[in-house]
């Protein structure tokens, strides 16, 4: 039974790694539409940011390789500080 599992997830990391380049190294921006004969066509920017903040500013020492953030109930922002091993949590 373990062999079983250990060849499965041998697998699945092995089709992980072959997919893994096929993802897009950019992401897409949102401050486009499509027309009705499906031309793009410029639109508003999704969201313009008020203020850009960094670690030393929020007095917890410098970011490194921050991956990820998420907001919560608009009250709580995590941000994965992968470089730092770290989850930073404001409010």
């Amino acid at each position: 039974m373990r062999k079983k599992y250990i060849k499965r997830l041998i697998a699945l990391i092995f089709a992980f790694c072959i997919c893994l380049p096929a993802v897009p190294a950019t992401v897409a921006r949102a401050d486009y539409r499509y027309s009705e004969s499906l031309e793009s066509e410029p639109a508003q920017p999704a969201y313009v940011a008020r203020k850009n903040y960094n670690g030393k500013q929020l007095d917890i020492g410098n970011f490194k390789n921050p991956a990820d953030f998420y907001v919560y109930k608009d009250s709580y922002i995590f941000i994965l500080d992968s470089g730092n091993n770290r989850v930073v949590i404001l409010n």
